[in-house]
């Protein structure tokens, strides 16, 4: 009879055991899924632009940036605009090309300011010229704001800060799937 009870209380114990540790990790899970839905939803919208979780295709497109600082090049850095882990905002950057995808969950006209925004916040060492620069878009230039330089399908934009350089870039050869 001591030997059952003693068994009992044994097994009692290990199922006792097993609900802790099973409500453990709903805890754990539920404040997880918790902390990840707020870390998302507490980045800020720059300029209107969201960072969501997954790229979006709705309205895909694509434009290069050439930057320029007393005639020397300089690159456009990878991964703007993308947090790693967490989200990516509809204006970014994969690579050093200077190719800025625009993907946005619907069609809307993006400015190359908006892009820079994203690029000075979004991005632990910004590395963007200070002054106003010289703009130029396919070759020609912009006379006006060069914030306001809409973003369209394969434009180059070229940011000339101080000397220019020998030439002005006039397009980019973007790869066949872009």
């Amino acid at each position: 009879m001591v030997k059952e009870k003693v068994s009992v209380k044994k097994e009692s114990f290990k199922l006792s055991k097993k609900i802790v540790i099973i409500a453990v990790l709903i805890l754990v899970v539920g404040i997880s899924a918790t902390y990840m839905k707020f870390r998302l939803h507490a980045l800020p919208d720059i300029d209107g632009i969201e960072c969501n979780q997954m790229e979006q295709a709705v309205f895909h497109i694509h434009a290069h940036l050439d930057v320029y600082v007393d005639g020397q090049h300089r690159t456009v850095p990878e991964f703007i605009g993308i947090i790693p882990n967490t989200c990516f905002y509809w204006l970014h950057t994969h690579d050093p090309t200077g190719i800025i995808h625009i993907e946005a969950p619907q069609y809307k006209t993006f400015t190359l300011g908006q892009f820079l925004d994203v690029w000075s916040k979004s991005f632990e060492n910004s590395g963007i010229p200070t002054g106003t620069p010289k703009s130029y878009v396919n070759g020609k230039e912009f006379t006006g704001d060069f914030r306001e330089i809409q973003l369209n399908a394969h434009d180059e934009i070229v940011l000339v800060y101080g000397l220019p350089p020998d030439s002005i870039p006039i397009s980019f050869d973007f790869p066949q799937n872009l």
